[in-house]
């Protein structure tokens, strides 16, 4: 006889219910997947343990079953936007997930005589939010050959909280302006070190792109992500070629649109454009700006503070008048030329009186700026041009003794000047700028807002400087003299750039004490800017390298004897 709680219970009811009980709590346990709690906390991804087929498999059934096997459980909401297949499938992929197994099925046979590859990336992950400690792939051919092309190299500057890939399209199908809707040939995700591998690619020719998602899963770019192009644009692949050190260098410039005029509006007296990109020219003198292809502007110039805009003024433009507007030989920040027709706009010239006063809008360096280089540029940036700026109107002069400095004027654009020192300037000494604006005036006769204006600045004291030299090897088919190297301070906001020696020697004289690490970029066409690349037209960035390595800097000691290797 039993009881519960002083309830008799029947001896045949009483077994019946523990055996419902006992299969209730197994098939449970069994199904339940999820880590056991307590414990040392698990950060460790999982590992592949096998897959079949193998990776670099031939002659295998076009209707095949892809299976890979994990060191331990896989979540199964990790999955279904990770897996990838190249060439990519007219059909739709089925997906199971029991335990530390993932099952592919295609719905519709494969191609024969064909390389697959099947990749799972980085976000595939364990029920404890670990993600897979590398990229899994497995490559196999339906054929009796499989295809060995490879392109490996390295994405830098990127946002560690971004999805990061490398996706190439073949040449016969790569449009420059039609990325966003074209589905790449091959994509890969990088590893923990932001390197790459593109492995069993067809033999052809490839344009490859790295793009920077904050998507959780991508398969195409879009307008939102930020890509970067390669140093090699496109890459050519053949017989089982390696096409090795790739490097891509990640900017905030939006590549995937062709640099073009928004809109052309009135401001004042003057004409104002709008572009989608940032300005960043050298020479204004090759700018031209001009109405209905007669009509050509008298001064061009930059607004420092909103540099995707471009005024001019027009000495004979007539009120109230639709007008087209056209701007040639524009650089962008890429060095990108605009193009036609992007390059004009029409709009409505509806003047208005000015009456705004004209002002110093930036000094470079600041006013009260301290440990300025003794080569450091000067330039003195207005809010609009200033008509005969005469150079005996600014004084220029050490505030110890007084002493003047002698200097000439260099014109940048319509509204920016550099100063440029006859001489290096002294260390540690105090310098002041007095400019003497009382008969200044803008192109519309407005005064000058300030009669006098003053910038004091601090040069650095040498002896707060450490040195840092060393070697740059295998440079052997490089012009090394091309070849830029830069220091930049891990904990400060201070870098310092220099170009090789013809032998592959550098040697830094201006690092303040910190701690240091190096990164390179080859001036290929020799214009003293790093070059991102272009997609319209189709160019390549320059080659672009980091090194792994801290160097610490002491004041007044050399750190000398760094060797480095160029890739």
């Amino acid at each position: 006889m039993k009881y519960q709680f002083g309830h008799k219970i029947h001896p045949l009811k009483s077994l019946t219910s523990a055996l419902l009980i006992f299969f209730m709590l197994y098939f449970i346990g069994c199904a339940a997947t999820a880590p056991p709690p307590g414990g040392p906390k698990d950060t460790e991804g999982p590992k592949l343990i096998s897959s079949s087929p193998q990776n670099g498999s031939v002659n295998i059934s076009p209707t095949t079953e892809i299976e890979f096997t994990f060191s331990e459980a896989i979540s199964p909401r990790s999955v279904a936007n990770s897996v990838v297949v190249r060439p990519a499938l007219s059909s739709e992929t089925s997906i199971d997930v029991s335990g530390n197994t993932v099952r592919i099925n295609f719905q519709d046979s494969l191609q024969s005589q064909t390389t697959y590859i099947v990749s799972l990336g980085r976000s595939l992950k364990d029920y404890r939010d670990n993600p897979v400690q590398k990229n899994v792939q497995v490559a196999f051919s339906t054929g009796d050959q499989i295809d060995q092309n490879k392109i490996t190299g390295k994405i830098y500057h990127v946002s560690k909280e971004n999805q990061i890939k490398v996706l190439a399209w073949n040449k016969k199908r790569f449009q420059n302006d039609s990325l966003k809707k074209i589905a790449p040939d091959y994509l890969t995700a990088v590893d923990s070190t932001y390197s790459f591998s593109l492995t069993n690619l067809s033999s052809g020719t490839y344009y490859l792109l790295a793009v920077s998602s904050s998507r959780n899963s991508f398969q195409k770019v879009s307008s939102q992500d930020k890509v970067a192009l390669p140093n090699i644009f496109p890459i050519k692949v053949s017989r089982d070629s390696t096409v090795q050190n790739i490097s891509f260098y990640m900017t905030d410039d939006n590549l995937l649109q062709r640099f073009r005029v928004k809109r052309i509006e009135t401001e004042g007296q003057y004409v104002k454009a709008t572009f989608n990109q940032p300005i960043a020219q050298k020479n204004w003198s090759n700018v031209e700006m001009s109405i209905d292809d007669s009509i050509h502007a008298i001064y061009k110039w930059r607004d420092d503070k909103k540099p995707k805009q471009l005024k001019a003024y027009f000495d004979s433009l007539q009120a109230d008048t639709n007008l087209t507007c056209t701007i040639n030989n524009l650089l962008n920040r890429r060095q990108e030329k605009i193009l036609a027709p992007q390059d004009q706009k029409n709009f409505n010239f509806r003047p208005k009186k000015d009456t705004i006063k004209p002002a110093l809008q930036s000094a470079v360096p600041k006013n009260k700026s301290s440990k300025v280089k003794l080569n450091a540029p000067i330039y003195l940036n207005f809010t609009e041009p200033i008509r005969n700026i005469d150079s005996t109107d600014i004084s220029f002069f050490n505030g110890a003794d007084s002493t003047t400095i002698d200097w000439r004027k260099e014109t940048i654009d319509a509204n920016s000047i550099k100063i440029v020192p006859a001489k290096e300037l002294e260390v540690d000494q105090n310098y002041f700028i007095k400019i003497h604006s009382q008969n200044w005036e803008d192109l519309l006769g407005n005064s000058f807002q300030d009669s006098i204006v003053t910038i004091k600045f601090n040069t650095v004291n040498k002896s707060n400087y450490g040195y840092l030299s060393g070697t740059i090897e295998g440079i052997s088919n490089l012009n090394p003299t091309n070849i830029y190297l830069r220091a930049n301070k891990i904990d400060g906001n201070y870098s310092s750039s220099i170009k090789l020696t013809e032998t592959g020697n550098f040697k830094f004289n201006d690092l303040f004490a910190g701690n240091y690490t190096l990164s390179l970029w080859y001036d290929k066409n020799g214009n003293g800017i790093f070059d991102t690349g272009s997609l319209f037209p189709p160019t390549s960035a320059e080659y672009y390298q980091s090194f792994p390595q801290t160097i610490k800097i002491r004041p007044r000691w050399e750190k000398s004897g760094i060797k480095l290797e160029i890739q």
